[in-house]
């Protein structure tokens, strides 16, 4: 199954439950908190295997992308990252209740591994990879680097 079916499937089952008051999401450049956005997404498409990265706003109404995806599916990976984003931070609350400092709140990203993709979430940077061309190693250590000084106080 190719990236774009697996999002869009993704993307269906996820719409019941993320609503927005406009669904018609607007592109525009967005920008994280004391960096330039665009740049840590032109760096990463310049990583091995990376076949497309870009940012959403935290409150789901802007999303700015490059690489290949077509512009409605680099809306609806906005939507899926922005919906496991919240789900993520939900559920590292919850386990801050089960055991205070535990160090997974708050959490700073999440990944999805597959056979032959990844996804990759730091802050509100989102970059998908094809497994069989690049390192999810290295790409998660740029990320890590990269968004290191990004507040997560925005969620």
């Amino acid at each position: 199954m190719h990236l774009l079916e697996i999002l869009t499937m993704f993307y269906e089952k996820c719409a019941r439950f993320v609503t927005h008051p406009n669904p018609a999401l607007i592109i525009k450049p967005v920008t994280t908190r004391g960096l330039t956005g665009m740049s840590i997404v032109t760096d990463l498409l310049a990583k091995p295997g990376v076949i497309a990265a870009g940012e959403y706003a935290y409150r789901g109404d802007r999303f700015s992308y490059r690489g290949a995806l077509s512009e409605e599916h680099a809306r609806m990976a906005s939507i899926m990252c922005r919906a496991t984003t919240m789900g993520a931070n939900m559920e590292g609350r919850m386990l801050e209740v089960f055991q205070p400092r535990s160090g997974l709140f708050p959490p700073r990203g999440w990944v999805v591994h597959g056979p032959e993709y990844t996804v990759c979430v730091m802050a509100n940077v989102f970059c998908m990879l094809d497994n069989a061309k690049g390192s999810i190693n290295g790409t998660i250590d740029f990320m890590t680097q990269a968004l290191a000084k990004v507040s997560s106080d925005l969620i």
